[in-house]
């Protein structure tokens, strides 16, 4: 990746930076426990200093990310048809490249806040009563500072980490994972289905060096057919997951605005919904969820295969009537 369009510069500052505060917090730790005897404060330097220790790893790893910066620019866009073997390879090689940039999630703060109880409690009463738990290895002191110099390390680890993964940088836009599962998942099943050939259509942005992926649509055309006759797979998500296609012929036979029923021995009755769109003939295919159920309503891959093939079949029908 070239430095025209990510800047590392804040990010390498921060880092260096965080270095150092992490070693200053060590080196003030390891000196009072060196330099006292007492009690409290040994007992509160394994388990009460990494509170705010591992609250400052946070907000470092978060200013590492931020400091991240992208540089805006135009991206020149070349789209290309990938089959979904070369897809697996698109995706592994995009993470690859720009998962640092692209993955966040809040639960990297949650994982946090579970390690960092275990590394406070396991190495804090540890070094804490360790002379009264095993015999010391070379002296009782430097042991117990080797134990609170790995203790500190960790907590400070632990949250930088979490506090790095949980952000995204500015441009995210352009470094975001296009890849929705659920689309790909049912649109790997349409492969199966006689006359179609599905894949993904991946559009790729281009700048200097740089080569990211700006979207990834998948979708299906027939075969012996032009590609002006596509099907699109879309999945919507309120509750679960609701797969449909829709289905257009560009220059098709004119269809009127309206709604079928199939019955194609499927667990819901299938929809196919008519329209046009000037000269573009539009078929959404669908099935019928019931509002109320006493279960998650789930389509199962072979029942999507049917309305497939069901659709397959009126576009094919209508793009034979178009006399093209």
């Amino acid at each position: 990746m070239t430095e025209e369009v990510i800047d590392y510069g804040r990010h390498k500052i921060v880092n260096r930076l965080s270095i150092i505060i992490f070693g200053v917090v060590i080196a003030i730790a390891v000196y009072f426990r060196m330099t006292t005897d007492n009690f409290w404060t040994i007992f509160s330097l394994y388990l009460f200093v990494p509170v705010p220790l591992v609250l400052l790893s946070l907000a470092l790893g978060v200013l590492s990310k931020r400091g991240i910066d992208y540089n805006k620019g135009e991206w020149k866009s070349q789209k290309r048809w990938e089959t979904f073997q070369n897809l697996l390879k698109i995706e592994e090689e995009y993470k690859d490249a720009y998962g640092h940039l692209t993955e966040s999630s809040d639960s990297y703060c949650s994982v946090c806040c579970c390690v960092f109880p275990v590394i406070t409690l396991l190495f804090g009463l540890f070094g804490v009563f360790y002379t009264a738990l095993i015999y010391p290895l070379f002296d009782s002191l430097y042991d117990t500072v080797f134990i609170l110099i790995i203790q500190y390390i960790l907590t400070a680890l632990a949250g930088f980490i979490s506090g790095f993964k949980s952000v995204q940088i500015d441009g995210e836009e352009f470094f975001k994972d296009p890849f929705s599962s659920d689309e790909v998942e049912y649109a790997y099943a349409l492969s199966t289905v006689p006359g179609l050939r599905a894949g993904v259509e991946v559009e790729y942005g281009i700048r200097g060096d740089t080569k990211t992926v700006l979207s990834a649509e998948a979708k299906a055309h027939l075969t012996d057919v032009p590609e002006t006759v596509t099907v699109k797979v879309q999945v919507s998500h309120s509750g679960f997951a609701y797969p449909y296609l829709v289905g257009t012929v560009y220059k098709g036979s004119p269809v009127s605005e309206d709604e079928f029923s199939y019955d194609i021995d499927t667990r819901y009755p299938a929809i196919i919904e008519t329209q046009m769109d000037d000269n573009v003939a539009v078929f959404v295919a669908r099935f019928k969820i019931p509002k109320k159920s006493r279960s998650v309503p789930n389509v199962s891959k072979d029942d999507f295969k049917k309305l497939a093939a069901l659709l397959e079949r009126l576009l094919r029908e209508n793009y034979e009537n178009s006399g093209q």
